[in-house]
């Protein structure tokens, strides 16, 4: 018999959505799941379906709990999770009926401890899914990972898809004593870096059988505010997960990155008319704290970038203005 594998899915005002994600988990080839839906406080209808689901199939299990989060929705998942394996799916997402059967056999065919597929964006609920057919698997290397975590691959999109918590499957193992910052946003930037951290190997299939809803209500479509600086921490603790692992290139890299992310968040908070002062002011805070600690990595130009907005931010955005004519 195969091993069960928990399906976490994590639930907050989703009436319009969830059944569909719902029903796309149901219908799996691989049928041996235990499907932990974690009710987030939801005002809506969304617990409503939940609990019909609980009535109709077994496998189906609610949590609820005072609104906190996705972090700690994920969290509460994890503790009551009984898999071998571990899978995350966003509640207005939905998967091909052989999503976990695919995550499955690359695991067991690459012998990894965490598996990966490719995603499609869509803008409405999907459930059109075609013939589906595996042109490329893979192994990648701790060092690979951290290498997209680092930025130092142009395909942007193979770091959102390693950053993300779905379209995966993890060991239970490769989880233990790994828990969600809770109470932010981009908690999963957090997350990943410790996941990477432990992961030697991790096989890839770059087929499209995960449908990731972008919706303009998400969480990352809010205007600019204070939470959106947990990302700017996030690359701080990567640095340190490379120092870790002595990826010293990775570790040159994402200092590069990291410095340039608040010159980049500051232009951007700017051009966007943030009015949360905390967040100016920790940007230029930390720029300064940290400027001199990762000095040597930076290039000569943006040495020159980084001392002019070190003296003037808002000297610096004037002069992009006038040179550039853009903030950000």
């Amino acid at each position: 018999m195969l091993p069960l594998i928990s399906v976490i899915m994590p639930i907050y005002n989703v009436e319009q959505y969830v059944e569909k994600a719902l029903k796309s988990c149901l219908d799996q080839s691989y049928t041996n799941l235990e499907i932990l839906l974690i009710d987030d406080g939801s005002t809506d209808r969304s617990k409503s379906i939940c609990q019909f689901y609980l009535q109709q199939d077994s496998r189906v299990k609610l949590v609820s709990q005072k609104n906190k989060g996705a972090g700690a929705a994920r969290n509460q998942g994890l503790k009551h999770a009984k898999g071998k394996y571990i899978m995350f799916m966003d509640s207005d997402d939905t998967i091909h009926p052989e999503t976990i059967m695919c995550l499955y056999n690359l695991i067991i065919q690459y012998d990894t401890e965490l598996s990966m597929i490719d995603f499609m964006e869509v803008k409405k609920p999907f459930n059109e899914w075609g013939k589906i057919e595996i042109t490329e698997s893979k192994v990648y290397s701790q060092k690979e990972m951290m290498e997209i975590l680092c930025c130092m691959r142009e395909n942007v999109q193979e770091r959102l898809q390693l950053t993300v918590p779905w379209g995966k499957l993890y060991k239970r193992d490769l989880l233990d004593g790994l828990f969600y910052p809770e109470g932010i946003i981009c908690e999963d930037e957090f997350m990943i870096n410790q996941i990477v951290c432990r992961c030697q190997k991790m096989g890839y299939a770059n087929v499209k059988m995960y449908a990731y809803l972008k919706r303009e209500d998400s969480v990352m479509g809010v205007k600019y505010d204070s939470r959106r600086l947990a990302s700017i921490k996030a690359f701080e603790d990567r640095i340190q997960c490379a120092h870790q692992l002595q990826l010293w290139d990775c570790e040159a890299y994402i200092s590069r990155i990291f410095m340039e992310i608040h010159i980049r968040n500051y232009c951007k908070a700017y051009a966007k008319n943030c009015e949360d002062v905390v967040v100016y002011q920790w940007l230029r805070k930390s720029f300064r704290k940290n400027l001199k600690k990762y000095w040597k990595y930076l290039t000569l130009t943006f040495r020159l970038r980084s001392v002019v907005f070190f003296l003037s931010p808002t000297g610096y955005i004037l002069l992009k203005k006038v040179f550039l004519h853009k903030v950000y």
